[in-house]
């Protein structure tokens, strides 16, 4: 039990780190802001955390039953990622019509109203609104609540996972780019090349950078965060080369175009991130998620068997799934 004792001793440990404890809150909170300018600056505030503070994080996390402070760091993970997830919205609204993501403000499609800062907090604006615009009374996308409100749970879920660290960074970096490309794939059914092929060359720079840059050692050598060169190198042609196939083949036996370029792309990317065998099991679970939902709306007449169902998707779900639980996945299955 969580007694007075251990209250005061919780507030005396931490208010003799209040200067790096404050700088947190306050990273965070700019990081909520309403303001559209400052939606973006969640992820820095995450980076930032998970990388500065490195060297306090044995420290803090040295006293363990004081784990209240680590529902304290979810929560702010939380705020902070459903601010990212406001940004991610705007980037999945603008990017694939050639728009700035950063001007104009954000606005009422239907009045053209620029929305005030308060109807800009991630989640709580939606919900005190009523999902419907105050001047024109234009329902708000529900898409923009669950993306909100799916961010900072991940983040949270990042933070319990990974703790504060490299791997943090690196996992919120991937997750905020394979989000995005979840998102537009489902609204617009592209999957833009310049989120993939930026997501590739950072895989790759980082696959060669962070073994030899002292200071980034420290992230595990059995991370899927950051796999070794050959390892990146490997999965990334495994999973470029496993939808290829379809991709080619496919239009040639029926005449019709299968599986899209895009997802052909996107499971490469996958593969430098994760590394190998690791791009195994997330074509794995997305081939069986896709092929389960696909199964599940043909049955509910929701698609015909002619229908194109999009599979970015599931390759974005499972590359999260895998960047979270994959090295733990394939050691239960004996493959560690």
């Amino acid at each position: 039990m969580f007694s007075f004792t251990h209250s005061v001793s919780f507030w005396g440990y931490y208010l003799r780190k209040s200067s790096l404890f404050a700088l947190v809150c306050l990273v965070f909170l700019f990081g909520a802001c309403p303001l559209h300018a400052q939606q973006g600056v969640g992820v820095a505030g995450c980076i930032y955390i998970a990388v500065v503070i490195r060297k306090s994080n044995r420290d803090i996390f040295a006293v363990e039953d004081i784990t209240s402070m680590n529902i304290i760091w979810m929560l702010l993970f939380f705020l902070s990622g459903s601010a990212v997830g406001s940004f991610l919205n705007v980037v999945a609204d603008r990017l694939p019509q050639g728009k700035s993501i950063v001007s104009p403000p954000s606005h009422c499609p239907g009045c053209s109203r620029e929305l005030s800062a308060w109807e800009l907090v991630p989640i709580f604006s939606y919900l005190w609104l009523k999902g419907r615009c105050r001047t024109c009374n234009m329902a708000i996308p529900l898409r923009l609540f669950l993306v909100e409100l799916g961010t900072g749970v991940l983040f949270a879920v990042l933070f319990w996972r990974y703790g504060l660290g490299w791997e943090l960074a690196l996992a919120v970096l991937y997750c905020c780019l394979f989000l995005s490309l979840l998102v537009i794939d489902i609204e617009h059914g592209i999957l833009p090349n310049a989120i993939v092929y930026g997501g590739m060359v950072v895989a790759f720079v980082l696959a060669v950078v962070v073994r030899v840059v002292p200071w980034m050692t420290e992230i595990r050598i059995e991370s899927a965060i950051v796999p070794d060169l050959s390892s990146a190198a490997v999965g990334g042609a495994v999973g470029f080369g496993l939808l290829l196939l379809p991709a080619l083949i496919y239009p040639l036996l029926t005449g019709k175009e299968g599986m899209g370029w895009g997802d052909v792309k996107l499971a490469g990317l996958i593969g430098l991130v994760v590394g190998f065998p690791l791009v195994l099991l997330a074509m794995f679970l997305a081939i069986i998620s896709g092929g389960l939902v696909a199964a599940i709306l043909l049955l509910l007449k929701r698609k015909g068997g002619k229908d194109a169902i999009a599979f970015g998707p599931f390759l974005a779900v499972a590359a999260i799934l895998t960047l979270l639980w994959g090295n733990g996945v394939l050691g239960a299955l004996g493959f560690s």
